[in-house]
């Protein structure tokens, strides 16, 4: 399956520019997802890793990008697509991927790879996304 590919997320900017390492990213991402899904939070990724220490505010207003829409894995749990482990499991890999090879992989793929979502449930999800 081919998927457009989008403009890179904070925290693979971030990485990108050497601010924080990818076990910094990953432990941030996991608290990102938790408090999206299990107490309805939605807070930035870098506030998450200023709040860790990770990154300060110069690194994180270099960095920032207004970003409005909906995440694909917060809506593909909310459909009951995934768990909460299957989304970290894929974003780690996607982090690994990217910190080794400079390419970023959309979670959709990476999500059909892994085997836990279909092709026609990515694209349902990127539908809803759209609307």
């Amino acid at each position: 399956m081919i998927l457009k590919k989008m403009k890179k997320r904070f925290g693979a900017l971030a990485l990108s520019k050497d601010f924080v390492k990818v076990e910094q990213i990953i432990e941030a991402l996991t608290i990102q997802v938790r408090e999206n899904i299990e107490e309805k939070k939605n807070r930035p990724i870098g506030e998450i890793l200023l709040q860790l220490g990770y990154i300060n505010s110069q690194e994180i207003k270099e960095l920032l990008e207004p970003r409005f829409e909906q995440r694909f894995g917060e809506v593909a749990v909310s459909k009951g697509f995934i768990t909460l482990g299957h989304l970290v499991q894929a974003m780690t890999t996607q982090v690994h991927e990217e910190a080794k090879s400079g390419d970023h992989r959309l979670l959709g793929e990476i999500l059909i790879d892994l085997g836990f979502m279909t092709a026609s449930q990515v694209n349902e999800v990127l539908n809803d996304m759209k609307r």
